[in-house]
């Protein structure tokens, strides 16, 4: 009967020893992803990976012109909707002409004077915060807000005008009545029209009316708004005042705060879950510490050598996946360099994430082997008793031979002894030994 339970016992721990290495392998991914998605400065430390931050301007640039030039018709005329392509519609609409006459290199000269140091950066941490915030407490409204308050202030001053500047040396030179057009918009005579720096005015013109240049530009920011909130329309009742904003799942509302805290509780919970399997592991199928290198210390090696080995080939598999599936593709309205950065941005957060993996899958290995040493090395209580009773089953078999030359030799001796005390007598009745 205790056989047949130990059997049934190991045969479950068997089981759970399956069921441990996948929820170990996927505790690690979980862990990772959790302790780095939910993090602001990972999101800084892949776009300074891929430099994001110094190739902006020139990232904004192309992909500026790009989209001036664009038209889906052009490209495929199945996007006409039964129209032939008019080739000199092109420039018709969309920005003043003005901006049509700058190249590549005004744009990101224009850029770069005009974005304030770090305020990428900084707008990037404001949104990822105020979203973990959001999730982390479920308090007021979800708001993900990019801050142009700065921006505003920076134009505002001695950068607008360099930019103006800078907008204007790509135009065509002015005449005399672009000149005197010109002036009296600055004098506030006349209000400006869309093709106000149409043209390139000689070089003290812009020194003398920089005052009123600052003014206009001012006077233009106004209507810019001081922040933007990405989280309106993305969540029902986002602008709700007060009320959480709510998600459906499974066909019920939920806040969605909640959801997510509901999530992440249940990510950094699952470690406990791996450890309530091995405590029913040892409970099952452990009988001594030596055991132990079989039940806890391979199992825990297997799921970080699993962990480890995705994590090295990721990389390589997600390099390729984007290559195949967004570089070397053409997507409407975004330029070759836009696809390129976003498919490099894609692989470098895979890697990032899974490099985290690959570190916690390295730990397990080291716990499993460090299990597997000890185990060999350190005796329990369990190991005592099953090697003292090795001993006695095998020195059974010497005691029962002893036994036997006890006996043989008992008898011998035995018979020794009647002998001589037949003789014995023989001799006291005066018979002669035969």
């Amino acid at each position: 009967m205790i056989k047949i339970l130990k059997f049934f016992g190991k045969l479950v721990a068997s089981i759970l020893v399956l069921l441990f290495i996948i929820s170990a392998f996927t505790t690690i991914i979980l862990i990772s992803f959790e302790s780095q998605l939910f993090n602001p400065d990972f999101y800084i430390k892949v776009l300074d990976k891929e430099q994001v931050f110094e190739r902006l301007p020139e990232i904004a640039a192309v992909q500026i012109r790009y989209a001036m030039g664009y038209n889906p018709c052009l490209e495929d005329t199945n996007n006409c909707e039964d129209e032939e392509p008019d080739l000199s519609s092109t420039n018709q609409g969309g920005p003043p002409s003005y901006f049509q006459a700058l190249s590549q290199s005004d744009w990101e000269l224009l850029l770069t004077g005009m974005l304030p140091p770090d305020f990428l950066e900084d707008q990037i941490k404001n949104v990822v915060g105020g979203l973990i915030d959001y999730i982390d407490s479920g308090e007021g409204d979800l708001a993900l807000t990019i801050s142009l308050q700065e921006l505003k202030d920076h134009l505002s001053g001695e950068a607008g005008v360099t930019a103006i500047s800078q907008l204007l040396d790509a135009q065509p030179e002015c005449s005399k009545d672009d000149l005197l057009d010109m002036t009296r918009i600055l004098e506030g005579k006349e209000e400006p029209e869309k093709d106000f720096l149409s043209c390139q005015p000689p070089d003290d013109f812009i020194e003398n009316y920089t005052p009123q240049l600052e003014v206009l530009l001012r006077r233009s920011l106004r209507d810019v708004p001081d922040e933007i909130n990405l989280a309106e329309g993305l969540f029902e009742d986002s602008r709700s005042g007060g009320k959480a904003a709510t998600i459906s799942a499974f066909g019920v509302q939920l806040p969605t705060y909640l959801l997510f805290k509901w999530i992440r509780w249940a990510i950094r919970m699952s470690p406990l879950f791996c450890v309530t399997l091995l405590l029913m592991i040892a409970f099952l199928a452990v009988d001594s510490f030596k055991g132990l290198n079989v039940w806890w210390g391979y199992p825990l090696s297997i799921s970080g050598l699993i962990g480890f080995g995705l994590a090295m080939m990721v990389g390589p598999v997600a390099k390729w996946l984007t290559g195949t599936f967004l570089a070397d593709r053409t997507m409407a309205g975004f330029s070759p360099v836009m696809i390129e950065t976003g498919s490099g941005l894609a692989v470098q957060i895979i890697r990032s994430l899974f490099t985290q993996v690959r570190n916690y899958s390295l730990i397990t290995v080291g716990m499993g082997l460090g299990i597997i040493i000890s185990s060999s090395v350190l005796k329990g209580p369990g190991d005592k008793d099953t090697e003292e009773k090795k001993e006695t089953e095998a020195e059974e078999p010497v005691s029962e031979d002893s036994e036997i030359e006890d006996l043989e030799s008992g008898e011998s001796e035995s018979g020794e002894d009647e002998i001589q005390e037949e003789e014995s007598q023989e001799i006291a009745t005066g018979e002669e030994p035969e």
